[in-house]
């Protein structure tokens, strides 16, 4: 079940997060973002997912995601 992350300017941006090894050894990490953007513009469901060497790339996958979102003109910019 996807859960509400946050609240900006009466968008909603709800999702799940996750990360797991993505090799054998535990050496690289892949982290995955799915959820929903409810904004005045537009209703939005995504999926995304990055690998690398971070402990933790389900929130670096997360924080790309809402900038990318709100350089797009679709996700409120923190203010």
């Amino acid at each position: 079940t996807a859960m509400v992350d946050e609240i900006r300017s009466g968008a909603t941006m709800s999702g799940r997060l996750g990360s797991c090894p993505s090799n054998g050894d535990g050496s690289r990490q892949v982290g995955w973002w799915i959820g929903r953007l409810q904004a005045p513009k537009g209703d939005w469901v995504f999926a995304a997912s990055i690998e690398g060497d971070n402990a933790l790339p389900g929130l670096e996958v997360q924080t790309r995601i809402k900038d990318d979102f709100a350089k797009a003109g679709l996700w409120p910019a923190m203010s």
